[in-house]
C-alpha cells in the first residue's frame, strides 16, 4: 500500500486519502499501526483500484476471503 501511495500521491497521506475518499487519520492508522483495514477501507481501495485499472489483490493480502454485502440487508436474525 505504501508503494501505491508513493506512486500515485508522491507519498503524501492527505492526497492519497482524498483519492481513496477516506479520512487521512484512518489511512495513517491502517498503514502505520497494527490497526486492521475494515470494510470501509477495503471497499474504497477496491473501488479506486477498479476505476484505475489496478489489481486490488496486488495490494491486499487476506487470510479469509471478503464477502459481498447486500445494501438491502436489514439485520434480520439479530
Amino acid at each position: 500500500m505504501k508503494v501505491l501511495m508513493e506512486e500515485r500521491a508522491n507519498g503524501r497521506y492527505r492526497k492519497f486519502a482524498r483519492m481513496l475518499n477516506l479520512d487521512v487519520a484512518h489511512l495513517y492508522r491502517v498503514l502505520n499501526s497494527k490497526s486492521m483495514a475494515g470494510p470501509k477501507f477495503l471497499g474504497r481501495l477496491k473501488k479506486y483500484c477498479d476505476e484505475n485499472g489496478l489489481d486490488f489483490e496486488e495490494y491486499i493480502f487476506l487470510d479469509d476471503p471478503l464477502h459481498a454485502v447486500n445494501d438491502n440487508w436489514k439485520g434480520e436474525g439479530k
